[in-house]
């Protein structure tokens, strides 16, 4: 299955997930350059950035939660 992606357009950053390693990876695209990566709850399936760029929300599937990522950190 393809990874799930949002942009944070405020930064200029992509948000991958990947379902597989239950994984966000912050990557540039200008560059396709992965600066960071964060571990969420099991199989990371859809994600949604708040208007401010502050936050970010994870539905992980196989955990059946909702990880709350704060964006500052990258």
């Amino acid at each position: 299955m393809p990874p799930a992606a949002a942009s944070r357009t405020m930064t200029g950053r992509l948000l991958v997930l990947n379902m597989e390693a239950d994984s966000l990876a912050v990557v540039d695209p200008a560059t396709g350059v992965t600066g960071a990566t964060v571990e969420t709850d099991h199989n990371p399936h859809e994600i949604v950035v708040t208007p401010d760029g502050e936050k970010a929300y994870v539905a992980c599937a196989g955990a059946d939660v909702v990880d709350v990522v704060d964006t500052a950190d990258w």
